[in-house]
């Protein structure tokens, strides 16, 4: 299934297209060379679209996917490997404005999952209402292996989710997990075959649509807010705390230069 109505400004985004029918929107990441990391040129368009499709009022439903084997695979170690610490530290500040702003966001939100949700990825798929994952997907949060903690909100999300202890095997051992997997712990609702994932998720945006009371923006804002209290009640070291990121910028650089 496809959304043939191009976002309005179809040329506003070189990371994503926004393409809608009715009152349902697809966000497509579109860097499929890169398995979609995400860069300072992505962060700030994800905060341009969510204001895009916050402001229209027939858009009830966001659907986001991406191109190609990855999801989103994490940060792009290129687009910041050589730039300044105060650089360095607004780019983490970005993304940390990015996926609030998507936790915000006025209307229920399905990540379509069709490959690798590693890293800044994985958050984005935390941030996310609802979960449908292609068979082959990868998910994880492989910082560890840089010996760091996420960045963008990941570690209290994935908490709420899994509980404490499963969130610590994740994020000690940086272990990918399988869509299957992700499914018994409750972070994917629905696993599918590639060829119907987005069959699949516009199916869940469909009968969320039917579904719907009059009601239901208010019940969204309370969810955000409640969302937004928990966040800050478990702050954990690594997210929000530059010293982290200072640390991963250290280690980006040196394991650039390695490879």
């Amino acid at each position: 299934m496809t959304c043939p109505n191009p976002s309005p400004n179809p040329n506003a985004y070189e990371n994503l297209i926004i393409e809608r029918k009715g009152p349902k929107a697809v966000l497509t990441f579109t860097r499929e060379e890169r398995l979609n990391a995400l860069n300072a040129q992505t962060f700030r368009e994800l905060i341009a679209a969510a204001e895009e499709l916050e402001g229209d009022d027939v858009v009830q439903v966001v659907i986001v996917t991406g191109r190609g084997r990855g999801f989103v695979a994490g940060a792009d170690i290129t687009d910041y490997v050589d730039r300044t610490l105060l650089e360095y530290l607004d780019f983490q500040r970005l993304g940390r404005r990015m996926y609030d702003r998507w936790e915000r966001l006025r209307q229920p939100v399905i990540a379509a999952v069709n490959g690798y949700a590693l890293g800044g990825g994985f958050e984005l798929v935390l941030v996310a209402d609802l979960v449908v994952a292609a068979e082959e997907a990868k998910m994880g949060l492989p910082e560890a292996k840089l010996g760091l903690l996420p960045g963008g909100g990941g570690t209290q999300r994935l908490t709420r989710l899994v509980g404490r202890n499963k969130t610590k095997e994740l994020l000690m051992t940086g272990d990918f997990i399988t869509v299957t997997e992700a499914r018994e712990l409750g972070i994917v609702n629905r696993v599918v075959p590639a060829e119907k994932l987005m069959l699949a998720a516009h199916a869940l945006a469909d009968r969320i649509l039917e579904r719907a009371p009059p009601g239901g923006e208010d019940g969204q804002a309370a969810r955000q807010r409640r969302s937004r209290r928990q966040l800050a009640q478990r702050h954990l070291p690594g997210d929000g705390d530059d010293r982290y990121a200072l640390r991963y910028r250290r280690r980006a650089r040196r394991d650039h230069r390695v490879h």
